[in-house]
């Protein structure tokens, strides 16, 4: 029976590297499904990771657009608490607000708080944003209840007690301030460290000043 003819890699004649066509034709066929299985285990990796990048991007989306709504929600009510805060100037401006001599309508004290309760704290994973949205719902509320002690008992407010309720309003009013500016900054922050825009411009005033010019 003839010998079969072997085939030599890069002609070494070495046996190792010798071997017949249908050996040689194995070997290939075995080294090719190994870099098939190889690139298709590699194309699932890599397309999985892409999944993984943009779900993240979607949700840091989403996360951001929620930060500007709480930073728009944050803005209103520290503006709406400065306003009141400026209403109330005087004793007489306490009654010109209960007879309806001002700008400021009665019924609309009761709206103080109501832009940041609307809040879902229970979707917020952030602890310092659900703090600041709790300081600033709290700090509205007690503006409103002393503006409502202030209305109430005006007949026998002495001027000492008056000056005690304007400072708190006051302060209230510069604690919602404080808690829009930690929070727009966040929003700030945050867009920066996912390379994301933010839907909403900062704005270019604060609270107190836009107040003040009634806008």
């Amino acid at each position: 029976m003839p010998a079969v003819a072997e085939y030599c890699l890069v002609g070494i004649d070495w046996w190792p590297l010798c071997m017949t066509k249908a050996e040689w034709s194995g070997w290939v066929q075995a080294i090719f499904s190994v870099v098939a299985i190889a690139a298709t285990g590699i194309y699932i990796y890599w397309q999985h990771k892409m999944e993984l990048a943009r779900s993240r991007g979607d949700d840091a989306s989403r996360r951001l657009r929620r930060l500007d709504s709480i930073v728009e929600l944050t803005f209103a009510n520290s503006l709406f608490v400065r306003y009141v805060a400026l209403q109330f100037k005087d004793r007489q401006s306490i009654d010109d607000v209960r007879e309806g001599r001002a700008g400021l309508d009665v019924s609309e004290i009761d709206d103080l708080g109501n832009f940041t309760a609307s809040i879902p704290l229970h979707d917020l994973d952030d602890a310092v944003v659900v703090r600041r949205v709790l300081l600033a719902t709290q700090n509205a509320r007690a503006a409103r209840n002393m503006v409502r002690r202030a209305m109430r008992d005006f007949r026998g407010l002495s001027a000492n007690s008056f000056t005690n309720i304007a400072a708190t309003v006051n302060e209230c009013a510069r604690q919602c301030e404080e808690s829009y500016k930690v929070l727009d900054q966040r929003a700030t922050d945050y867009a920066q460290q996912e390379g994301l825009e933010r839907a909403i411009k900062q704005h270019t005033t604060n609270p107190q000043t836009a107040a003040v010019n009634g806008k």
